[in-house]
């Protein structure tokens, strides 16, 4: 984080950790040291409140100036969390098959992406 490779953000809660962000530089390679990579995570008791959104939102702005393109990957059925994106300005740009494997199931991982320039 010190170097700029990273952005992280944490929401808390009644005293405790209720949230948190992490955006990665992709890899050190120059030709795409310009991505970034989010990871997002809502205790499932506080989800639905408004935190994910604020989360995301602080997220973003710390982001600009640090990378060009925030990328994330998200489980096609998880239909929250894409309007989620959605509606913060990540455009879907590929569907991974069975991208993750649950027991014997199978799901579809949804590669969405936000342009910041």
């Amino acid at each position: 984080m010190l170097r700029g490779d990273a952005v992280a953000y944490v929401a808390e809660a009644d005293g405790r950790v209720v949230g948190m962000t992490e955006v990665r530089r992709r890899t050190t390679r120059v030709e795409f040291s310009h991505i970034g990579v989010l990871g997002m995570y809502v205790v499932k008791g506080y989800r639905g409140k408004g935190i994910g959104k604020a989360l995301l939102r602080k997220t973003i702005e710390g982001c600009r100036g640090k990378f060009e393109i925030i990328v994330l990957e998200v489980l096609a059925t998880n239909t929250v969390a894409k309007r989620l994106y959605q509606g913060m300005g990540f455009r879907t740009y590929g569907v991974l098959p069975g991208g993750v494997k649950r027991a014997d199931r199978y799901i579809d991982v949804e590669l969405m992406y936000l342009r910041l320039v």
